[in-house]
């Protein structure tokens, strides 16, 4: 929220009392919305899954939770962006994200969540950002598979 004060009739074409006025302006929300694009590439248990298991709301916990394509103990990575990209992959699959982090994490073979909280802040409101994980599954070709993206809106 923005609160000012103003003295001529330039933010107002119908005040010409000459007094000063008060003004507020309140930033409009965003919804918080996620969305999957793009396609996976399979490993030994088919395609791994990237998911919210709710919508982003600034102020709110969130939990992403991933699914392992290989069925036993891996290595994953989160790719995390500001930027999707459509860009074919030496392995057979497609990267989705152009990453900012590619953060390692640990992937039972029943998968994994991921618990977080995103901070009650305004300046996230509107932010968008780009999500796909990637496993090393020995099934898959070239021992890669990878998630579709998610496209995740922050907002209310």
């Amino acid at each position: 929220m923005i609160v000012y004060s103003a003295s001529g009739d330039e933010l107002d074409p119908i005040d010409h009392n000459g007094k000063a006025d008060i003004l507020m302006h309140e930033r409009a929300p965003t919804a918080a919305t996620s969305s999957h694009y793009g396609a996976g590439f399979p490993g030994k248990l088919g395609i791994p899954t990237a998911d919210l298991a709710s919508d982003p709301v600034i102020g709110a916990p969130i939990d992403l939770v991933v699914s392992n394509s290989s069925g036993i103990w891996t290595l994953g990575f989160l790719l995390i962006g500001a930027t999707p990209l459509d860009l074919p992959a030496g392995w057979g699959g497609e990267l989705l994200v152009d990453p900012l982090v590619a953060l390692p994490i640990p992937l039972p073979p029943i998968g994994y969540t991921l618990h977080d909280e995103i901070p009650y802040d305004a300046e996230f409101w509107g932010v968008v950002t780009y999500v796909q994980l990637l496993e090393l599954d020995p099934w898959a070709a070239e021992g890669i598979s990878n998630s579709d993206g998610i496209e995740v809106v922050f907002g209310q």
